[in-house]
């Protein structure tokens, strides 16, 4: 019907059941119109074919609802269907989606506006019938036996939807969750030697810890870049087992203690085992004159053991290493990622997603990309890794403190601004051109950046003045609650980062590195 309103447009059916499509062929037949085809073929191999920015429309007609939450990646709105849709429908070109289901209409409304397409158009009780929609059979029924027919369309104003792909999705999830406090990253390293290997890639580690995939040249005399993240995450080490069992732990990083309370720990044993514990603290009406301050000193932590010789008995000796749970978590509208040791396993993820985006490239420079030890307790890994790779330039890629949780007026440090142009820190003044190669990155690449500065520092503290002075930048993002078990960082930020230094890497060259020395 709408292919016989509309015959200056073409139109494509997409139909896997053999059922329905030899339904829908034989229906088109029988109209004998010339302006639509059938396709009975699986949506997503359709998209790995067909050019982006293909279609000017896309028609969601009471599609299967699939109301249990294990089938959601069956619905034809769930994120998998809105990226495909992105890719192959035009710019300021919509999607027009009808459906009987109330929760189904909910779900893909939600869905639309969490992939940044704009409703242009809404009605939870639609009868009109325009040039460019057609009523079925189905729904003149519905509508007669007072079923609501709900409608709206949504226009794709973004060619960047800064949603995380299947793999980066994977990363986060998994690799915020490695166990991994400084000294003790040997779950993080694990995996990265694993990923290098699916990759194909040659590695290359220190006698600290450090590891990284690296990349040849075939130009003559290429230079070095050597792009790293820290490996590690704060953390604690078991100082004293006291004769009642308690845990009394050495801090490793820095932590606002007050945070701390009554949080869930995770101790490595002698025998790799992993025990769950809490931190021990004490309800307010018992706590007398103690104002109830935590620190370093009156900090317990209660593993269920009964007695010293009873956590020996389970593994737990002085030095064992101890993590804060903090599990991964989307916040409601999927915009934002919490989770334990998003510093810096962020910078780790983007290390990985460099990787796999230039492995078949032919870069006229070797490419180091990998993690360092210890970072949280000095910056330890980063110096090992430098005097071992000897790079010409290091990209420094970590998770600062956002600073706007109070309001954004005169902060630095804001979620959803993209890049921190770190200019300066404790450790670290960065090089002008450098800075300036990575702001015309991030505008080259549409990609959100801000100033900042920081009382902390970054491996780039210790990288810049190694072996002779290496030319170092700093490429990171923000994230609020760092150095606890629920930070809290934008996806945005990270698609900004991704992207702009993405291009940076792509027109980079040896004798651009050496220009900047001059």
């Amino acid at each position: 019907e709408l292919a016989k309103k509309n015959l200056d447009k073409n139109f494509i059916v997409v139909e896997l059941n053999k059922t329905i499509a030899g339904y829908c062929l034989k229906k088109i037949d029988e109209s004998k119109l010339s302006n639509i085809k059938l396709l009975a073929i699986d949506f997503y191999k359709m998209v790995e074919v067909i050019k982006p920015d293909f279609f000017s429309g896309i028609f969601l007609n009471f599609s299967d609802p699939w109301p249990k939450k294990r089938h959601e990646k069956r619905r034809l709105t769930s994120d998998d269907f809105f990226i495909a849709y992105n890719k192959i429908l035009k710019l300021n070109h919509c999607i027009y989606f009808k459906s009987d289901n109330d929760d189904f209409y909910e779900y893909s409304y939600k869905q639309a506006k969490l992939f940044n397409f704009e409703i242009i158009y809404n009605n939870i009780n639609y009868k009109d019938d325009d040039n460019f929609d057609a009523f079925t059979e189905y729904e003149t029924k519905f509508i007669n036996k007072g079923i609501k027919i709900k409608r709206f369309i949504c226009k794709k104003i973004t060619e960047d939807l800064k949603v995380l792909s299947k793999l980066e999705e994977k990363y986060f999830k998994e690799i915020t969750q490695l166990f991994g406090p400084s000294g003790s990253e040997n779950e993080v390293r694990d995996y990265l030697k694993n990923e290098f290997n699916k990759l194909g890639f040659e590695k290359i580690k220190d006698n600290l810890g450090s590891i990284f995939a690296y990349k040849k040249s075939n130009s003559k005399n290429p230079k070095k870049v050597m792009i790293c993240a820290h490996m590690d995450e704060v953390g604690f080490y078991v100082g004293n087992i006291l004769n009642n069992g308690m845990i009394k732990p050495l801090s490793v990083g820095g932590f606002n203690y007050n945070s701390l309370q009554a949080q869930r720990v995770i101790l490595l044993n002698n025998k790799n085992e992993k025990i769950n514990g809490t931190i021990d603290t004490t309800p307010p009406h018992l706590l007398g004159n103690n104002n109830g301050i935590v620190n370093n000193d009156n900090l317990l932590m209660d593993f269920g053991f009964d007695s010293n010789k009873d956590a020996n008995e389970f593994g737990v000796t002085i030095g064992c290493p101890i993590i804060c749970k903090g599990d991964f978590e989307y916040s409601y509208d999927k915009k934002s990622i919490i989770s334990k040791a998003i510093d810096d396993r962020y910078g780790i993820i983007l290390g990985l997603i460099i990787l796999h985006e230039l492995k078949n490239l032919d870069l006229p420079y070797d490419l180091y990309v990998g993690g360092t030890v210890q970072e949280e307790v000095g910056c330890r890994g980063a110096n090992t890794a430098t005097y071992t790779i000897k790079p010409d330039l290091a990209i420094v890629l970590d998770c600062s403190p956002a600073r706007d949780s109070l309001g954004r007026n005169g902060q630095l440090g804001i979620l959803g601004e993209g890049v921190l142009i770190r200019h300066f820190d404790r450790s670290y003044i960065a090089n002008r051109k450098l800075l300036n190669m990575q702001i015309d990155a991030c505008i080259k690449t549409n990609s959100k950046y801000q100033y900042f500065d920081s009382p902390g520092g970054t491996d780039a503290g210790v990288i810049h003045k190694s072996l002779d002075g290496v030319l170092t930048l700093t490429h990171c993002i923000c994230a609020r609650s760092i150095h606890t078990s629920s930070s809290i960082m934008r996806i945005s930020d990270y698609i900004d980062a991704k992207n702009s230094l993405l291009y940076l890497l792509k027109n980079l060259t040896s004798e651009s590195i050496e220009g900047l020395n001059e």
